[in-house]
């Protein structure tokens, strides 16, 4: 069956699938079976050679020291005064070669500023990003949509196959060449019936992100973002010596703490607009970045100040519409591996 998505839609300045069928249909599919989603976009480097893992080391927030082949975490990639230049999902797909995924925002650039210190290593970074794609198969049977898909081809040795959680739902990623790109997308959508699931766009996709509270960068984080502010710290191995940044997060984590956070905020559906400024007692504490509706309400990421992070705590959206209550219910972040 030939999928043809009912509109596309523009994300950082990619053409992705908005919806097949429908929204609330789409959603379901992530929350409670599997959905399969056309990541078009995502930015797509490999890193191989004899000093890569130490390298990586060296220049990610995470432990890669530690990943046995097959492993896959989230990590990030960090300037000198501590700010994100990208998250990353980080996959050891052989002992001496990694992938490393982002956002398309940094499509351009990722692959440069891994290698940026790159001198006498015997460390090589390539960027395929344009001729490899990702197709996502996310949800709580992502694990069994695999197994079904893989087994009835020959060509399951072809793809790179990694854990990839960026929605708050368990996932795994198929990192496909962009020519076969279509047929594994159509695969793993038409398996994905017999699980009562289907093929997802990308508003599903992205509501689904904003209820499980999982900030996106180029959207709620940024290269002014520090880790620590958005809920990130487990992106972060404090422990295993020296990376770019990491005096930095270092001093944040040991000695004080942030002076603004991202949180996951309710109010009524309708009511929250991305931009929307967050207030108490007028006085603004930082904007919305995000915004999903689910049934009677409306859920959201907004930055706001360090002393009103706290669950429960109850803040004014001051909307085109005009001022409308809401309330703190959670930090944002990155949810521990499933």
């Amino acid at each position: 069956m030939v999928l043809q998505p009912r509109a596309l839609i523009d994300f950082q300045g990619v053409e992705r699938p908005e919806t097949f069928v429908d929204e609330l249909r789409e959603r379901n599919f992530l929350l409670a079976t599997v959905g399969v989603c056309d990541l078009r976009g995502l930015s797509l480097v490999k890193v191989s050679g004899g000093d890569a893992t130490d390298y990586l080391h060296r220049r990610l927030t995470g432990n890669v020291k530690t990943m046995a082949t097959g492993d896959s975490r989230r990590m990030a990639l960090l300037g000198g005064d501590g700010r994100m230049i990208s998250d990353l999902q980080v996959h050891r797909a052989e002992a001496d070669r990694y992938m490393l995924v982002g956002q398309p925002i940094v499509r351009e650039t990722l692959a440069a500023q891994v290698e940026r210190y790159v001198i006498m290593d015997d460390v090589t970074v390539d960027d395929i990003s344009k001729d490899h794609a990702v197709v996502a198969l996310c949800g709580p049977d992502a694990l069994d949509l695999l197994k079904l898909i893989t087994s009835k081809t020959d060509d399951a040795s072809s793809i790179v196959v990694m854990e990839m959680d960026d929605i708050g739902v368990p996932g795994c990623a198929l990192i496909v060449t962009e020519d076969s790109h279509g047929v594994w997308f159509e695969r793993a959508a038409n398996a994905a019936h017999e699980l009562g699931g289907g093929a997802c766009g990308h508003l599903a996709w992205d509501a689904v992100r904003v209820k499980n509270a999982v900030p996106l960068f180029g959207i709620d984080t940024s290269s002014f973002t520090i880790p620590l502010e958005a809920g990130l710290d487990n992106l972060i191995d404090f422990n295993k010596g020296c990376f770019p940044g990491q005096e930095v997060v270092a001093r944040i984590n040991n000695l004080g703490h942030p002076a603004r956070v991202l949180v996951q905020i309710q109010g009524k559906v309708g009511t929250i607009e991305v931009g929307a400024e967050i207030e108490a007692a007028e006085k603004s504490l930082g904007k919305v970045t995000s915004v999903a509706s689910f049934g009677a309400d409306d859920f959201a990421l907004a930055w706001v100040k360090w002393d009103y992070r706290e669950a429960g705590t109850r803040l004014t959206a001051q909307t085109t519409g005009g001022k409308a209550e809401v309330i703190v219910l959670e930090s944002a972040g990155i949810p521990a591996p499933h």
